[in-house]
C-alpha cells in the first residue's frame, strides 16, 4: 500500500531541533524567505498541508486555509498569541489552532524589573554622560543624584505584571525587590 505522508507546512525556517521532531512520520515543507513568502508562493506552500506551523507575522485566514484544503487539521502558531489567524474561519472548518502560551512570562517579567532598576538608577542618563553625549549646561548631570534612588527600600507591585503574578524571578526575591504591601 502506497500512503502517502502527511504534509506539515512550516511558513518560515525554525531551529533545525524544531524541524527534526517532525521525524520521517511527515514532509516538511519549509518556507525560504527571512521576512515571510509572497502571496502565491504562500498558497502553494500550504496546498494539500495537514498542519501549518506559522510565525506570528504570517496571515492565517481563510483564503490560506482555503488554498491547504480538506486535509487540514491544525494551525499550530510560533507565537503566544492568535492575532495573525483569523479564530472564526479556523472554527467554521474545524482546524483547531493552538499557540505557545506563557513562554515569555518570565522574560517579561524580568524585563519589567529591569525598566524598573533602570530608570530609579538613572542609566540611560549615564550612558549618555558616560559617552560623552552633549547636553544642555555643564558638568555632571545630575549632582549629588548620579546614582538614582535605592530600589531596595521601595514597594513594587512588579509581580502583578508577570501572567497573573505566578512568575517572580528568583533573583528579584532574593533581594528583596518584588515587596507587596
Amino acid at each position: 500500500m502506497n500512503e502517502t505522508k502527511p504534509i506539515v507546512a512550516v511558513t518560515r525556517k525554525i531551529p533545525d531541533a524544531g524541524l527534526k521532531l517532525f521525524g520521517d512520520r511527515y514532509t516538511v515543507r519549509v518556507g525560504n524567505k527571512v521576512r515571510g513568502l509572497p502571496p502565491r508562493e504562500f498558497l502553494a506552500l500550504v496546498k494539500d498541508a495537514s498542519a501549518i506551523l506559522a510565525l506570528l507575522t504570517d496571515k492565517i485566514d481563510a483564503k490560506i486555509l482555503d488554498a491547504a484544503g480538506k486535509k487540514l487539521k491544525i494551525v499550530a502558531n510560533y507565537a503566544v498569541g492568535f492575532d495573525n489567524i483569523d479564530l472564526a474561519a479556523a472554527k467554521k472548518r474545524k482546524i483547531t489552532v493552538t499557540n505557545t502560551p506563557a513562554v515569555l512570562t518570565e522574560a517579561v517579567a524580568e524585563h519589567a524589573i529591569a525598566l524598573a532598576l533602570g530608570v530609579a538608577r538613572r542609566l540611560a542618563e549615564s550612558d549618555q554622560f558616560l559617552r560623552g553625549v552633549p547636553r544642555l549646561g555643564a558638568g555632571a548631570p545630575f549632582g549629588s543624584g548620579a546614582a538614582g534612588e535605592d530600589f531596595r527600600y521601595r514597594r513594587t507591585g512588579t509581580h502583578r505584571l508577570a501572567r497573573r503574578g505566578d512568575c517572580s524571578p528568583g533573583f528579584a526575591d532574593e533581594s528583596g525587590l518584588l515587596r507587596s504591601g
